[in-house]
């Protein structure tokens, strides 16, 4: 597994303890005094002197470098402006020693995920296709872009892709269980509740809610690289307006990080340390493709896919159900059910509808039973 650097951090522990640095300046000071008294007085280095001097001019020398109450205040002094200055150039003074050391944890070389080989990456894709064969135009994506990394031996990374298709057709379930079988940290996130962009970029310090962005949270959580961000319903992203009229946008917080130069060294607004962002993979869903801003369409590749037939609909069913473990008689009557419930409902049945039956198919399988 390769190794990245993401976190451009100055480690704080690099000059030492204070209590030590305070120690070495002393030592060097009283070293360089009795060196100097002892050149004034016999022409020679302390260390030449005591070897042939007797005990009281020794003594005397030792006692005349003591150093003073002034000589302690001037190397406290030093040593406080050392530090602090330090840890100004390392962007954490203003932090707490929890998010130093959540920070440090990730600091250096951290691992990213690399495709085995094309073989491999075709068992993923003949995987996703099997359990999802209505999406195939975003498996497709998915499967080239994986065997390009195979190919050239870099880390898994998904171009921005955006997922255009009907409500409830598993567009989420299709990026997280990508994510999942090529072994990646992921990461949802909604873009059509909360806050414009702050779920993104995080807030910075100085409000309440102040907090870093669910991005940066998952490569501090997972310790790799090139996780996968899943943003539903990219069409219905919004924006606000604070009362002293600064505009807060869920486009413009992502666009520096799809950009790849800006990505690269992104500050994170709450912890305001650069990030290496751009190995992070983006996968929006949208149920409509022509609202989204064409700002960041553009920098998207596109893809539409279909709702399901009722047969699909019911193979999901059958699989799903044995893999809950679900009685035949169970995933009998969720067929019958679906097969019915077109007309019953009068609107186009989803992969949610299917995914309640099979949950309540689990409580009543799972009930007591009554004496």
């Amino acid at each position: 597994m390769k190794r990245l650097k993401v976190i451009q951090l100055i480690e704080q522990k690099e000059i030492g303890d204070p209590e030590k640095v305070r120690r070495r300046l002393r030592d060097f000071l009283f070293d360089r005094r009795i060196d100097r008294l002892a050149r004034a007085a016999h022409g020679k280095r302390f260390s030449e002197v005591s070897t042939v001097a007797n005990g009281d001019e020794i003594a005397r020398l030792e006692h005349e470098a003591l150093l003073k109450r002034v000589d302690e205040e001037r190397i406290r002094a030093r040593v406080e402006k050392l530090f602090s200055r330090r840890a100004a150039a390392s962007a954490t003074s203003h932090l707490s020693k929890t998010e130093i050391t959540k920070l440090q944890a990730a600091r250096g070389d951290i691992p990213v995920a690399v495709a085995k080989s094309e073989a491999w990456a075709d068992e993923v894709a003949a995987r996703l296709h099997q359990e999802a064969p209505w999406l195939a135009s975003a498996t497709e994506v998915l499967w080239h872009s994986l065997r390009r990394s195979a190919r050239l031996g870099e880390p898994i990374k998904i171009s921005p892709l955006i997922i255009n298709g009907p409500p409830g057709v598993g567009k989420t379930r299709l990026a997280k269980r990508f994510a999942e079988l090529v072994s990646v940290p992921s990461v949802g996130l909604d873009a059509s509740t909360g806050s414009p962009g702050f779920s993104i970029v995080g807030l910075e310090r100085g409000w309440g809610s102040a907090q870093p962005g669910r991005p940066v949270e998952m490569i501090l959580e997972s310790r790799m690289a090139n996780g996968i961000v899943v943003v539903d319903e990219i069409c219905k992203a919004k924006s606000a307006e604070s009362k002293k009229g600064t505009a807060f946008s869920f486009y413009d917080a992502l666009l520096s990080l799809l950009e790849p130069e800006s990505a690269r060294r992104w500050e994170c607004p709450f912890y305001r340390v650069s990030f290496d962002m751009s190995h992070l993979s983006w996968i929006f869903t949208s149920n409509d493709v022509d609202l989204v801003q064409p700002t960041v369409k553009s920098r998207c590749t596109v893809v539409h896919v279909r709702a399901l037939t009722p047969l699909e609909l019911q193979d999901f069913a059958i699989r799903r159900g044995r893999e809950l473990s679900l009685s035949d008689a169970s995933i009998e009557a969720i067929i019958v059910a679906l097969i019915h419930a077109q007309d019953r409902l009068n609107r186009r049945i989803s992969l949610r509808d299917v995914s309640r039956m099979l949950a309540r198919a689990q409580d009543l399988e799972s009930r007591p039973i009554f004496q």
